[in-house]
């Protein structure tokens, strides 16, 4: 089967790049290509490259995180987020995880450096971080654990796996801390309708701009070449009987991220911790399930009423049968 000639660049042209930023430039790329490839760089670069993050707390004498500590000014909520604030970078290659004990006494402002002598197979990026400020005398002994993975992972799905009296932390793994692209328009020769894309990546250092760029593209690559061998499978479908089937084809828009639809973070991150990431899956539960979410407001039920009314569905679809 031959392709009709597709354009596209030799090369990328890096403008600017650092430890912690870097700007990138494709170009020529066919008409419409910038969105497309732009689009689906920003997605994988954001929530789909390793990084390193705490996931449980253990604060001596603390046994919630709404308390307060003797002597300490911060409550333990305020260390509890200060700490999830932390970015490591690994120093063992194939190290996966690490459990600190920290045992500080002789200082009145606790940075996030101090840790550092604490670690043995991570070093801190962000040493000026402060966790907490205390009277000289108190002592402060924390015992947290650093684990790897990808994106964003809830504290609810860390309650699980966490030692008794430790406090489950959402974790942050994610090493990327802002993607942004343009395209503009870019001329060959006497043609001038052609696509230059602008890629800007912003790290926390624990992985180089341009690594990043090169391991996102390698996921991309990954996911479509089961396309290049024609790899497909085909079955038959009784159109007649199949909800799923039947929604799926006159309803295309249950197939939608719920990232992509224009609720608020809090909305799509309390989802997200429910486990819902379509907007098909959305609808198959019922108003009084969405109602148990944590942080499922009401004037998000409101908001999201409005969006399934406007597109005639409705909760409580059922779409298995």
């Amino acid at each position: 089967m031959s392709i009709f000639n597709v354009i596209q660049p030799d090369q990328v042209i890096i403008k600017s790049v650092t430890d912690y930023d870097g700007i990138f430039e494709f170009s020529p790329l066919e008409p419409g290509f910038g969105i497309t490839l732009g689009n689906s760089l920003r997605r994988v670069l954001l929530s789909s490259l390793e990084g390193f993050a705490i996931t449980s707390i253990k604060i001596e004498g603390v046994e919630h995180e709404f308390t307060t500590i003797k002597g300490v000014v911060e409550d333990v909520t305020d260390i509890v987020l200060n700490c999830k604030k932390i970015r490591f970078k690994k120093k063992v290659e194939g190290i996966q995880n690490e459990v600190v004990h920290v045992s500080i006494k002789e200082k009145e402002k606790i940075i996030a450096g101090d840790f550092g002598r604490f670690l043995s197979g991570f070093q801190i990026l962000n040493k000026e971080l402060v966790i907490c400020n205390k009277e000289k005398s108190t002592p402060f002994n924390i015992t947290f654990v650093i684990e790897r993975g990808k994106g964003y992972k809830p504290a609810e799905e860390n309650k699980d796996i966490v030692q008794i009296g430790a406090i489950a932390i959402d974790a942050i793994y994610t090493p990327i801390k802002n993607v942004q692209y343009k395209v503009e328009n870019y001329r060959v020769e006497q043609i001038t309708f052609y696509d230059k894309l602008i890629l800007e990546i912003k790290t926390d250092g624990s992985i180089h701009p341009r690594d990043a760029l090169t391991n996102a593209a390698i996921i991309l690559i990954k996911h479509l070449k089961i396309f290049k061998n024609e790899r497909f499978m085909s079955f038959d479908v009784d159109e007649k009987n199949n909800n799923e089937y039947y929604y799926e084809n006159n309803f295309p828009i249950l197939g939608s991220y719920l990232s992509d639809l224009y609720l608020s973070i809090m909305a799509k991150n309390c989802l997200k911790s429910y486990k819902m990431i379509t907007l098909g899956k959305l609808v198959s539960k019922q108003e009084n399930d969405l109602k148990k979410v944590k942080h499922f407001c009401i004037k998000t039920m409101v908001a999201m009423n409005a969006f399934l009314t406007a597109q005639k569905i409705y909760f409580g679809l059922d779409i298995s049968k």
